[in-house]
């Protein structure tokens, strides 16, 4: 069983998603995308900002040392 290497938790919010990637303490870049696939935004860091955002779901795609990973985050 593999353990996933990168969490955002809670994956349902109406305020801040917290990053977790194991074994990795470097930059983090989070772009975010709508259902639609339209770019909202890019942010910085192991926390990111929904507040400003319109209930939906969007997709996250983490980026940090040489690696991307798209994750799910549902907005109330």
């Amino acid at each position: 069983i593999k353990v996933e290497d990168i969490k955002l938790y809670p994956s349902v919010t109406d305020n801040y998603v917290n990053i977790f990637i194991q074994q990795y303490s470097g930059s983090v870049q989070t772009e975010i995308y709508g259902l639609n696939g339209d770019f909202v935004g890019i942010q910085s860091g192991k926390k990111l900002s929904f507040k400003k955002f319109k209930s939906g779901i969007y997709f996250c795609v983490v980026i940090y040392g040489d690696k991307k990973k798209t994750l799910k985050v549902i907005k109330l």
